[in-house]
């Protein structure tokens, strides 16, 4: 049976190598989060946030046609929220609309069928 025989320059090769391996290989350090996430805001600047479970029929409220004006209320907590809005475009269940809240009027695209809340002809 022979034995091996490690020279000292294999050994200090070795050395290195695991060195070098638990240096790249420490687990580094974990913090948590210092300060609390942001709320969410809800309104005419934030829109509502839609989640997507089924697709359903892209049906808007009958009489949603262009230059009509419509309130939306919808019962989110921690409470209830109101907005006026001036039809511009409707394609399929998307309508582009003017929303008005606050005296303040934004435009951009929503997707109706998904939003929680009533609609109201306005006259």
């Amino acid at each position: 049976m022979t034995t091996p025989k490690f020279s000292a320059s294999k050994i200090g090769l070795t050395l290195l190598a695991v060195l070098c391996s638990v240096a790249l290989f420490r687990p580094g350090l974990i913090q948590a989060q210092r300060n609390p996430p942001p709320t969410a805001s809800v309104g005419s600047g934030s829109p509502l946030p839609v989640y997507m479970v089924n697709d359903p029929a892209p049906l808007v409220p009958e009489g949603f046609l262009p230059n009509s004006t419509w309130k939306f209320t919808t019962w989110t907590t921690p409470n209830m929220l109101t907005f006026t809005a001036t039809v511009q475009k409707v394609e399929g269940g998307w309508a582009y609309l003017a929303v008005t809240s606050d005296n303040a009027t934004t435009s951009r695209w929503y997707y109706l069928p998904l939003m929680p809340g009533a609609w109201e002809l306005q006259q």
